[in-house]
């Protein structure tokens, strides 16, 4: 493979395991650099006309050729860095082996109404409980693409627990993102963010929003999901390397051709990307959540007046 340095992205060009002819053909679904094809599924692949074989080698072939390898040494020492965000719900907590983790993305998603905004409110109180290695309270970013954002519950939530409402509203930064555009373009701006701010949690509500509505003349739908998976994919570095909690929320669908089963929004970007799932549902009258990692577990947590709470 060809030399990288740093995080430039390696072209397609540059690519050795490509041809002229694949590389005419990945630039039909999308993809510009090495890093679109890694993180594209064998299916998007597929349909640029590889056959099935074929376009599983490339995705190997791309994954393989990152530039994001680590020594498994440096990788334990910011395992030993990371915070855990209380839910405010004790089982939900230890489920999730103390709360949400800093140094992850965590995919909270469910149909509407579960609770999935109030979660994040109230993750954006607990986060300030915590404190940076100089001691800093930590402050988080609300990224608001479908007018979620509730400052006023926020107050609420923050006085229920025995905290000033102004003060911690002051150390919540609402962005509202509401096209592609600019949601594809928060990374960089939070990472930016973090290196002058105590920044310990990054809420998007909602991840796919944007890229649900956005025109399918001038977005294709195969170009769409290449595109989310490459946001999660920055996401994912962005929570790693600037040891923060993200949290980014999505809706379900009902597959009418399998009886009604419900699935999360996003097909494989979401399925692969975050590297947690946490479902929220309402069965028979009682708010759940299920962390969908062996061994499964199952929590009853209920919503009150102060937010999040034991069932």
């Amino acid at each position: 493979m060809g030399a990288k340095t740093g995080d430039r992205r390696l072209s397609l060009s540059e690519a050795e395991f490509l041809g002229k002819d694949d590389e005419r053909r990945l630039r039909t679904i999308g993809a510009v650099n090495v890093t679109d094809v890694a993180f594209a599924s064998v299916g998007t692949i597929s349909s640029a006309g590889f056959p099935p074989v074929k376009s599983k080698q490339i995705a190997e072939n791309a994954c393989s050729s990152l530039p994001s390898t680590h020594r498994g040494s440096s990788l334990t020492g910011r395992r030993k860095l990371r915070g855990k965000i209380s839910t405010g719900c004790r089982l939900l907590d230890s489920a999730l082996s103390g709360g949400i983790c800093t140094g992850r993305v965590t995919d909270v998603y469910g149909a509407s109404g579960v609770g999935k905004t109030q979660l994040c409110l109230q993750l954006c109180v607990n986060v300030q409980k915590l404190r940076s290695g100089k001691g800093e309270q930590l402050a988080a970013i609300y990224v608001d693409t479908a007018a979620t954002f509730r400052p006023e519950r926020l107050v609420e939530m923050a006085q229920s627990a025995g905290m000033e409402g102004e003060g911690v509203l002051k150390k919540v930064y609402a962005y509202s993102a509401r096209s592609l555009e600019r949601q594809v373009s928060l990374p960089r701006m939070i990472q930016e963010v973090s290196r002058r701010l105590p920044l310990g949690l990054v809420i998007i509500d909602t991840l796919t929003e944007n890229f649900i509505y956005q025109s399918s003349a001038e977005l294709p739908l195969l170009q769409r999901q290449l595109l989310l998976a490459k946001h999660l994919h920055e996401l994912s570095d962005l929570a790693v390397e600037r040891n923060l909690a993200v949290v980014v929320t999505n809706g379900v669908r009902a597959l009418v051709e399998q009886g009604g089963v419900e699935v999360e929004v996003g097909g494989s970007a979401t399925r692969y990307g975050p590297h947690l799932h946490l479902r929220l549902q309402r069965i028979q009258g009682r708010r759940i959540a299920t962390v969908m990692r062996p061994p499964f577990q199952q929590v009853c947590l209920n919503i009150g007046t102060g937010g999040i709470i034991d069932c």
